[in-house]
Parts: C-alpha cells; structure tokens; sequence
C-alpha cells in the first residue's frame, strides 16, 4: 500500500540510524530531506500536536523519544510527538482508506473511524450522560451533548463574540456574516446558508410530505407545521397574551392579537399610505373606499 512505501522511504538504510534501546521501531528516525517522518529537536519552535495513548509519554516527558525529539510531516510541515500519531496523519495526505465495514464496504482511512461507524450498524451506544442518562455512539457527541447541560458556550464568533456550544453552530451563524449560501437548490438555483432550509425548499418542487399526523393520517412537508396542527386535535394553546392572558395555539395569531393592544399597524397600503394591522387586511383593501376597513 502506499502508506508502508512512504515507510520503506521514510526509514531506509540511508536516512535512519537505529537507537540503542529495545527494537521497537518507534525508535528509529530519519532526516526530513529523505522522508516523511522527520524527528525533530526540542528546540525547534514548531507547534505540535497532543499525545495520544499510543505514545506512551509519561506527564514529565515533553516527546516520547528518549532523544527527546519530536516528528515532522514533511509534506504539510505539522509535528507530533509521537510517530505513530503521525503515521495517522500522512494517511490524510496518501487518501488510503484501509480499513472497509465488513456490513456495507464502506472504507476508512483510520480504524477509530471504522469502529465509530460500525456502531451505525449495531446500535451500540457505549458513553452514557452522568446526568439524565442519555447513551451516544462518539465520546465527542457526549461531550456536546454534556453542554446542554452545564450551559457551556466555548465557541465564539470572532465578528460578533456570540458564543456557541458546538464548532456546527458557530459555522451555521458565521454565514449570518458572511451571506455565504453554499446550498443550491438543484432544480430552481436557489441558494440557502443551511442545508436543513434547502432540504425544506426541495420538497416544493418534490411534493414529498413525510410529516403525516398519526391521530387523523393528514400528511405535511415541515415538521413544524404537523406541530402545529397536532393543537387542533390536543386543543393546546401554548402562547399567552401577556396583557389580557388570552391563549393562541400559534405564535403568529398571537402576534396579531398584540396588535389590538398596541394598536400597531405594519401593512399599508402602497397608493393611499393606509396602514393595518393585518397583512390580509391590506391585500383586500381597494383605494376608492371599497372594503377599505382595517377590521
């Protein structure tokens, strides 16, 4: 495979020395012009990656090289502490994809990959919350998960310092920024900033409505809207009015009937200036008196 003949190269006789402690081969370094492993002294100024597991560095070692050495891509530059963490790494640059799912053939560049996917196929959920108890396949996904919970916002946006729980969301608002819309809409050309919005537009064109409501079977296109319409069954009213009390089972009429307090009036009427406080009232309004009530 590609991976063990950047290997070959990296350590051949030319450019390795072998070092005097067990032959482990984790042990061996080689120049950065003859490969792509590259050990490199403590005193270089380059940054570098954590330690995994399989470095085996203790807490006061600064490598997991005795000769306290640290190891360089020599394609990218980056380093490592250990070699094998680099090893993963060239993997990225090679594109090599050793490791198939022996349930769909599926390929992956990184056996951790392979087994994080292969719990898509067994259901496995091995990392529980401490707190409510819920189980998820990734220890990265129980540690987002955790933030719902302690309220932590690590994430923040450079241009407008909002804060954010995961790396996802803060990419999501940066295009609020940005006005980047990098999902088109294959059949019309309509650009969207979330792919969710896109997948909501396609169904105009598709007429798919996988929402169906399970008390009366009538079926919708949003998620949303089959929310809404399960009120007409349960009869429940989640918004208030905060002067009178009066409870809507949706937040638009609630809106609405603010208006008969506030006595505002955001639609008018482009010729006359008539202003109402309901959209229907002013694509029925007719200049010349006709049906020009704001009721």
């Amino acid at each position: 495979m590609e991976t063990e003949g950047l290997l070959a190269a990296a350590f051949s006789s030319s450019s390795r020395q072998q070092m005097t402690t067990e032959g482990d081969e984790d042990h061996r370094v080689a120049t950065q012009a003859d490969s792509w492993f590259a050990p490199m002294s403590d005193g270089d100024d380059s940054s570098h990656s954590s330690p995994t597991d399989d470095d085996e560095q203790s807490d006061n070692d600064v490598t997991c090289h005795n000769d306290n050495k640290r190891w360089q891509c020599c394609q990218c530059g980056k380093t490592f502490v250990g070699k094998k963490t680099l090893k993963r790494h060239v993997i990225g640059h090679t594109g090599e994809k050793a490791f198939p799912c022996s349930v769909c053939g599926r390929t992956f560049s990184q056996k951790g990959s392979l087994k994080q996917h292969t719990r898509t196929h067994t259901g496995e959920k091995p990392f529980s919350c401490t707190i409510c108890g819920k189980k998820v396949t990734e220890k990265g996904s129980l540690k987002k998960h955790t933030r719902t919970h302690t309220g932590e916002n690590p994430i923040s946006c450079t241009d407008c310092g909002q804060s954010f729980s995961r790396k996802e969301t803060l990419k999501r608002h940066t295009r609020t920024h940005t006005g980047e819309k990098p999902f088109a809409c294959s059949v019309c050309g309509q650009s969207f900033s979330r792919k969710g919005t896109l997948k909501r537009h396609t169904r105009t064109h598709t007429g798919e409505k996988p929402f169906a409501c399970s008390v009366c079977g009538q079926s919708f296109s949003q998620k949303g809207t089959l929310k809404r319409h399960t009120r007409t069954h349960t009869g429940e009213k989640p918004f208030a009015c905060s002067v009178c009390g009066q409870s809507f089972s949706q937040k638009g009429t609630l809106n609405i009937h603010v208006r008969t307090h506030t006595g505002e009036k955001p639609f008018a009427c482009s010729i006359c200036g008539q202003r109402f406080p309901k959209q229907a009232n002013a694509e029925r309004h007719k200049c010349g008196g006709e049906d020009s009530s704001d009721l």
